[in-house]
């Protein structure tokens, strides 16, 4: 897995489990790191870490969207059609204020 070719330009850790099935849940989580550079010295760094229930992160996705798409013109729209500030509750307004 570690020399797979989508992971062969990324430091990849993989952790082997004796038993799967203590493994097994609904729920996800991920951990990303970036380690950048400006100039020659490598000192940036991001890290996005994140758990989530797959089902509960299903259905506030599908409410999100569903709300969203009430906002837009008639027509058909894909998720990357639709402003991310739209998936949103309240008012477009409102988050531009509390977010700028």
């Amino acid at each position: 897995m570690k020399n797979h070719l989508y992971f062969i330009n990324d430091e990849t850790h993989v952790i082997e489990v004796e038993n799967i099935n203590e493994m097994k849940s609904s729920s996800h989580c991920v951990d990303i790191q970036r380690i950048g550079m400006s100039s020659d010295v490598n000192n940036q760094r991001i890290s996005f870490k994140m758990t989530m229930d797959n089902p509960a992160l299903t259905a506030q996705i599908m409410v999100a969207c569903a709300r969203a798409t009430m906002r837009q013109e008639p027509g058909c729209y894909t998720m990357i059609e639709i402003p991310p500030v739209d998936c949103l509750p309240g008012a477009k307004a409102e988050w531009i204020e509390k977010l700028v």
